[in-house]
């Protein structure tokens, strides 16, 4: 029997269409197999955040609107300031029990703590002790904090960097150089290109020198 050259590939192209085929169904369910369940988890999660911020956001609003949207309004005028006595913040302590009163399921228990601290301790709250805590800064972060996180969630505008710079709303010089670089990083961009094209060794100088200040910085505030 003499053989066909013809039909023997098209015999082998047949067996070559039928092999490629069942690797195509197979990496296909492999595939399938593979994304499904990433793909439900996906959901899944995006499903859970968004279901929570909408949970969360009518009660983050409720507590900006009665408790730390007053709040802040009486202290921003007190906010990380030095040099301050008992008798200076009486203000916000008046406010700050009027809402405590009508509002007190909205108001954290360590917040609440933390302001009966400050009443029976009075004057000493207002230094900085030698582990470099400061009671009334403690206060004031947990308001800033509080505040701008319930803006956040509440799909409020939030206090901008330039704000809290220009008004110094912040604990530490440290922090507000930070601000104050994130304010000018474009500028900071801007200048590290041009002056790393005209001279490297000056452009390497410079940050030198900016990262000692940043460290003499930082060890005054220690």
């Amino acid at each position: 029997m003499k053989l066909n050259p013809d039909l023997i590939f098209k015999i082998f192209d047949t067996v070559i269409v039928r092999l490629s085929g069942i690797q195509q169904i197979g990496f296909s369910t492999l595939l399938k197999s593979f994304l499904n369940p990433i793909v439900s988890i996906v959901i899944g999660i995006l499903t859970v955040w968004i279901s929570r911020k909408s949970h969360h956001s009518p009660t983050a609003r409720e507590r900006l609107d009665k408790v730390y949207h007053p709040l802040f309004i009486a202290i921003e005028p007190f906010l990380y300031k030095d040099g301050l006595a008992y008798n200076d913040v009486v203000p916000f302590l008046t406010v700050y029990h009027t809402i405590e009163k009508e509002y007190s399921l909205l108001i954290t228990p360590s917040f609440r703590q933390e302001i009966d601290t400050l009443e029976k301790a009075g004057d000493p709250c207002f230094s900085t002790d030698k582990n470099g805590y400061n009671h009334w800064f403690q206060i004031c972060k947990r308001i800033s904090k509080e505040y701008d996180k319930l803006c956040r969630q509440s799909y409020l505008p939030i206090r901008s960097i330039s704000y809290r710079f220009y008004y110094k709303q912040y604990s530490s010089k440290i922090s507000m150089i930070f601000a104050f670089i994130w304010l000018q990083l474009p500028a900071i961009i801007i200048f590290t290109l041009i002056l790393g094209v005209i001279s490297p060794i000056i452009l390497f100088i410079s940050y030198c020198l900016f990262f000692i200040f940043l460290l003499y910085v930082l060890i005054n505030e220690l």
